[in-house]
C-alpha cells in the first residue's frame, strides 16, 4: 500500500453505504412504490434501488455513493466489512462494484451462509482489523457505529447512520 501511495479504507455496509430490509418488514403500500421505482431504474448503470428475490430483501444505496466510491478508490485501497453473512456481503459487493475494480475481492464478512440478520447469539458484536492486511496505522475505517470498533477507535470516522426503510428507522428508535 505504501508503494502505491495509498492507505487502506475499510467501509462498513449496513447503515453506512446502504440500507437493506427484508420483504416481510416492508409494508405493502411501500412495497408497491418500491417495485415500480425498481422497474423504472433497472437498466440504469448507477441505480440506487435493488430487489433481491433469492434473499427476500430490498437494498437502497446511500445517495452520492457512486461519486464517493470513485473518488475514494483513487486515494485508498478499498475494503468492505460487514457483520452480515458471506452471501449478503458478496451480493452487496457486486452491487457496489460490478466489475470488481474497486474492492478486488477485499470483502470481510461473518463468513456463514445463513440469514444476514438471524439474531444468532454466537455472532460477534464487534469488528477488528485482523482480516485487513497492512499496518493498523495505515487503515482508516468509516462506519455508522463506534460501538462495534472497540479496539480501533483511533482509526474510525463515524458517519451519520443511513436509514431509508421505515423498519430500519424503528429499529433505531427513530
Amino acid at each position: 500500500m505504501f508503494a502505491a501511495h495509498k492507505l487502506c479504507l475499510v467501509l462498513d455496509l449496513d447503515h453506512t453505504l446502504l440500507n437493506s430490509a427484508k420483504f416481510v418488514e416492508v409494508d405493502p403500500v411501500h412495497d408497491e412504490i418500491l417495485r415500480k421505482k425498481e422497474e423504472q431504474d433497472r437498466e440504469k448503470p448507477q441505480r440506487h434501488l435493488f430487489r433481491f428475490h433469492h434473499m427476500g430483501m430490498w437494498t437502497k444505496l446511500r445517495p452520492g455513493i457512486w461519486n464517493f466510491l470513485e473518488k475514494a478508490s483513487q486515494l485508498f485501497e478499498l475494503h468492505l466489512y460487514t457483520m452480515g453473512n458471506k452471501l449478503y456481503a458478496t451480493e452487496m459487493a457486486k452491487v457496489l462494484d460490478p466489475t470488481g475494480a474497486l474492492f478486488a475481492g477485499r470483502v470481510i464478512s461473518r463468513g456463514d451462509d445463513g440469514d444476514p440478520e438471524d439474531g444468532d447469539e454466537r455472532v460477534p458484536k464487534s469488528k477488528d482489523l485482523e482480516g485487513v492486511l497492512g499496518m493498523e496505522s495505515a487503515v482508516v475505517i468509516i462506519d455508522d457505529s463506534v460501538r462495534v470498533w472497540p479496539h480501533n477507535k483511533l482509526n474510525l470516522i463515524v458517519v451519520e447512520r443511513y436509514t431509508y426503510f421505515p423498519c430500519s428507522r424503528r429499529q433505531f428508535g427513530f
